[in-house]
């Protein structure tokens, strides 16, 4: 990889403003050990005609030069085919300007009012990922065939999440007593709103993302409608009307289901537990246990897996509320449902609060309220699962690659600049070392890229094997590897490789008839606060990066210590 760091980087300022030429010159020179020229265009023609002349990495535009507007040098640019990154400069702070500007095509926006080191940063980034990225793209064909394969999968994932939402759409319409429950807490509406319009808000910067596929585009555009229309439903269900649901006998919805079903009833009434008893007296694969009190009732709790708590409200050693709170606090999660005779909304609203999945007074307690009570918590139960395990699902994959399960790319960027920071702020020592299997080209050419996946896969468990928990290790691109290694020195990192490289050598590599050994080099380099003071995450890659580089010059199969 080609050190971008160590090669000048030339800068155009366009801006009609001497003082801001003057400032962000000052600004550039403050950070002297970066290779960085700048030049100062004055006005939109003499910024144009020497945008024209294509010799300047980066481009730094004015949104307002005089009477014109630097939104249309910005397009000019980029109709003349100057592929570098353009960021605006704005005085307005306005974010209608922020949105033209990006629309328009800019690769970020600034405040003047802010304007900072915080420049020379977004600089730096933009300059290394346009260059990196053109390299990627000549490098490997095969890299882009796999990125759209796994970009379909995604697009499956999507319409999974998209009839998963829908499905939950349906049951939010057909959830009756959730819809009481609404009515008496006056706040549960709000708990609804709050995630839904957070998704809404993901997708809008989603859709903010250059070269999104279309049919991608038209999975999160169907996302969208669905999610507002979970958003109207939550509005619609503050208005519903409580007697007309109270009038409700339909009993349609009782469990059918012939489930074993373990209930736990925690009453100290006998009258109201033989009532209880009543309404489960045909149900054959409904069991039901009886305790009287919060103590008895924690004391055999992890005996028996229930699937339903039953509780009255009142109890002769404490309430339902400190019930609920013992549970949450012992980790126990155990659906409860509240019958009181104390049926007034601040302690419905505090029950619900608390994390009750449903409050039932006693005044209008029947045997098919009680049936449907336990059909709709078990189904709440049962997509609150679901839904658990969809979002994991969709976390992992945001930031595992699909092949190896490592950690990706972004992940990867992402908490190396988390672990700078706070190897910075403790005064500690942080490592990177930079992994590349040895001619993996001519394993792909000789044996098929599927022979190449198992390598990949084998190697990343073999890293997977030997990382520490603390320790972060990531697939960077292609067969290259990375692992951050927080509060570690090079010498410890080093070891890490000469274990893995040890693994290797034992290893023979077996596909169809064919038998083979790999070989893997690597480049360590790490940030200590005593030496480093100003090394950033893109310094703290280029140095390791170098170092692999040398590696491979040097022979392959080894592994070598960037000098800082």
């Amino acid at each position: 990889m080609i050190n971008i760091l160590k090669e000048k980087i030339n800068i155009l300022l366009i801006d009609d403003d001497e003082d801001d030429f003057i400032l962000t010159k000052d600004l550039i020179d403050e950070i002297s050990e970066l290779n960085f020229s700048i030049e100062w265009a004055s006005s939109f023609s003499n910024g144009k005609t020497i945008i024209s002349q294509k010799r300047h990495n980066i481009f730094l535009i004015d949104y307002q030069l005089g009477r014109e507007n630097g939104i249309e040098l910005l397009k000019y640019a980029i109709k003349i085919g100057c592929k570098v990154p353009i960021i605006m400069l704005t005085a307005q702070g306005s974010r209608e300007v922020d949105v033209e500007a990006m629309k328009a095509g800019a690769a970020d926006y600034i405040d003047k009012t802010q304007l900072s080191s915080l420049l020379l940063e977004r600089v730096i980034r933009y300059a290394i990922l346009r260059n990196y990225g053109e390299l990627e793209l000549k490098k490997s064909q095969q890299e882009i065939k796999k990125s759209n394969i796994t970009l379909q999968e995604t697009v499956k994932e999507l319409e999974k999440a998209n009839k998963k939402i829908l499905s939950q759409q349906k049951a939010v319409i057909e959830e009756e007593r959730l819809k009481l429950l609404l009515q008496l807490t006056g706040a549960t509406a709000t708990e609804l709103n709050n995630p839904l319009f957070n998704i809404r808000e993901n997708i809008k910067i989603i859709e903010l993302e250059i070269d999104i596929p279309e049919n991608l585009k038209q999975r999160i555009h169907e996302i969208k409608l669905a999610s507002n229309q979970l958003i109207n439903i939550t509005k619609k269900i503050q208005n519903i009307n409580f007697e007309k649901f109270n009038n409700d006998t339909n009993v349609s919805n009782i469990i059918t289901k012939k489930q074993k079903i373990n209930i736990l009833s925690l009453e100290d009434s006998p009258l109201t537990y033989n009532e209880i008893l009543n309404f489960i007296s045909v149900q054959k694969h409904i069991k039901i246990f009886h305790k009287n009190t919060i103590q008895s009732t924690l004391r055999i709790i992890d005996n028996i897996t229930y699937d339903i708590i039953i509780v009255d409200y009142i109890l002769s050693d404490g309430n339902a509320l400190d019930l609920i709170n013992l549970l949450n606090k012992n980790g126990i999660d155990i659906p409860v449902v509240v019958i009181t005779d104390q049926g007034n909304e601040i302690i419905a609203s505090q029950i619900i609060q608390a994390g009750a999945y449903d409050y039932v007074p006693k005044a209008i307690l029947t045997k098919e309220k009680f049936l449907k009570v336990i059909q709709r918590t078990l189904e709440k139960k049962r997509l609150i699962k679901e839904m658990t395990i969809a979002q994991k699902r969709l976390t992992e994959m945001s930031i595992r690659d699909e092949l190896t399960k490592l950690y990706n790319r972004r992940y990867f960027m992402e908490s190396l600049e988390h672990e700078l920071a706070v190897t910075k702020r403790y005064n500690s020592q942080l490592s990177l070392c930079m992994l590349d299997i040895d001619f993996f080209k001519s394993v792909n050419d000789k044996y098929g890229h599927i022979c190449g996946d198992i390598v990949l896969k084998k190697i990343a468990s073999m890293i997977i094997e030997l990382s520490r928990e603390s320790d972060i290790p990531c697939r960077y691109g292609g067969e290259e590897f990375a692992v951050i290694f927080p509060n570690t020195n090079a010498e410890n990192a080093k070891n890490f490789y000469n274990r893995l490289r040890s693994l290797l050598s034992n290893h023979i590599f077996k596909y169809k008839s064919f038998k083979f050994s790999i070989t893997i080099s690597a480049g360590i380099a790490s940030y200590n606060c005593q030496l480093n003071q100003s090394q950033s995450q893109i310094q703290l890659i280029s140095d390791a990066d170098d170092a692999l580089y040398m590696a491979k010059k040097n022979g392959r199969d080894r592994v070598i210590v960037s000098n800082l």
